[in-house]
């Protein structure tokens, strides 16, 4: 798809200009400021976290098979690996998953390009459990729908995901623009002609819960974050996948 060659090459640009920063923005970061070791410690912090807080909320999880979906250079897939048997990271850029391949230390983690043609080719009720984190805000919310889909088909009966999914623009007058697809992507490319984009866009909460009902999800657990900026309002999805 045209779409997606446009998003590979973006992201192949962060990933040879800034890749750290690209996957975690930070301010005090940008121009390759980051350092790996605290770079992936930040990982680190936030898997164990979030496993605590399945843990806490009494969500139960068969630890055999994961995927890290926008994995980037592993930030989180390394310390997956640490909970799970086998963990896939699955990032749309060449370029972020060569650089994975060369900061992974764990032999259970392997990284693949992968796209929405190349998940639909992955076998049905593979994974027990999915994770995506500031990833799916940066695709057009058509894909994300049927990226959602094929999360559906590769999950295992009772498997987890949990991801995040930026809600609405706080700005009501700025809204309207970020919400409607064609308008903001004429701006951004007025804008940012011939540069790399860090594209956000949202899907209302009521939208997408209803949705993930009709595949047949469970919510388990809903966590309002300010993982999209200080801008936007933002969620963290916890569901399970029913028979």
């Amino acid at each position: 798809m045209k779409y997606f060659v446009k998003l590979k090459n973006n992201w192949d640009k962060f990933a040879i200009k800034d890749p750290l920063w690209a996957i975690l923005t930070d301010d005090n970061k940008k121009g390759n400021k980051w350092e790996k070791e605290e770079f992936f410690n930040s990982g680190k912090k936030e898997i164990d976290n979030l496993l605590a807080q399945i843990e806490t909320n009494g969500i139960r999880i068969n630890f055999d098979k994961a995927m890290d979906f926008g994995c980037g250079v592993g930030r989180l897939t390394q310390t997956l690996g640490e909970y799970f048997n086998n963990v896939i990271g699955f990032d749309i850029s060449p370029k972020m998953i060569e650089l994975a391949n060369e900061y992974n230390k764990k032999r259970n983690c392997r990284y693949n390009v992968c796209d929405l043609i190349n998940i639909k080719k992955k076998q049905s009720n593979e994974f027990d459990f999915i994770y995506s984190n500031i990833t799916l805000q940066h695709i057009q919310p058509k894909y994300v729908y049927s990226y959602l889909e094929e999360f559906q088909r590769i999950l295992k009966n009772n498997g987890i995901i949990v991801f995040q999914l930026a809600h609405k623009f706080k700005n009501p007058f700025i809204r309207i623009l970020r919400e409607n697809v064609f308008l903001y992507n004429l701006y951004l490319k007025i804008r940012f002609i011939g540069w790399e984009k860090m594209e956000t866009y949202c899907i209302r909460k009521e939208k997408l819960l209803n949705f993930m009902k009709s595949l047949s999800f469970e919510l388990l657990l809903l966590e309002k974050d300010s993982k999209a900026g200080p801008k936007w309002e933002s969620y963290t999805y916890y569901f399970k996948k029913n028979k």
